[in-house]
């Protein structure tokens, strides 16, 4: 009678242990082929603009510095990007990896929102998801 329980105790668990890694699996799993890219429109654009493309800084009106990031043209042009752009030696990257940008006076890049820009930069740097 013993060895019964025991047996189906560890069958709860075995199932209990397998359903749960099983759910884990399918809830991690991309839905598509377009949650593992990065692309300018969906996943930068926000970003830019709520951070970087402000009113004072760098749109195509207030140019400061010279530096337009409000569209993805403007953005490619600006920072002199292609798609052969070493994506660790150009001045989106540094500016961000070295904290020199936003400036410490506006409200700062959270580390997602530099992980997408620096996705984006090592994968192409495509303007929009297929």
């Amino acid at each position: 009678m013993l060895k019964y329980f025991l047996f189906c105790g560890i069958a709860v668990l075995v199932i209990t242990l397998g359903y749960s890694n099983r759910t884990l699996s399918v809830n991690t799993a991309p839905t598509s082929p377009t949650d593992t890219i990065t692309c300018f429109e969906r996943d930068i654009k926000p970003i830019l603009e709520t951070k970087c493309a402000t009113a004072r800084c760098h749109t195509a009106i207030a140019a400061k510095d010279g530096i337009i990031l409000d569209n993805y043209e403007n953005t490619m042009q600006t920072l002199n990007l292609s798609e052969k752009t070493n994506p660790l030696k150009n001045k989106l990257h540094h500016v961000i990896s070295k904290n020199k940008m936003p400036p410490t006076r506006a409200e700062q890049l959270t580390d997602d929102e530099k992980k997408s820009i620096f996705r984006w930069l090592e994968t192409g740097m495509q303007k929009a998801c297929p």
